[in-house]
């Protein structure tokens, strides 16, 4: 996140239009984690590598989850 927001020093916060941006992406970034670290069940795509896949890059690898074996054998 350093690497962002020291190239905030090249944009013009003046605009509107990049503090919204700024602003939406700082709130929707904080605030998605903590919506899936309350809800982990939300995520519910009906394939468990997914499902997995999705909580471990948000942060939030849940152990009750369990990849069946049958998932990963070539068809």
């Amino acid at each position: 996140m350093a690497v962002g927001v020291s190239n905030l020093q090249f944009v013009d916060m003046n605009s509107t239009r990049n503090l919204f941006v700024f602003g939406v992406s700082v709130m929707l970034g904080s605030m998605i984690p903590s919506w899936l670290g309350q809800h982990p069940a939300a995520i519910n795509t009906g394939a468990p590598v997914t499902i997995l896949l999705t909580l471990t890059l948000q942060g939030f690898p849940s152990p009750s989850l369990s990849v069946p074996s049958s998932s990963f054998r070539p068809s």
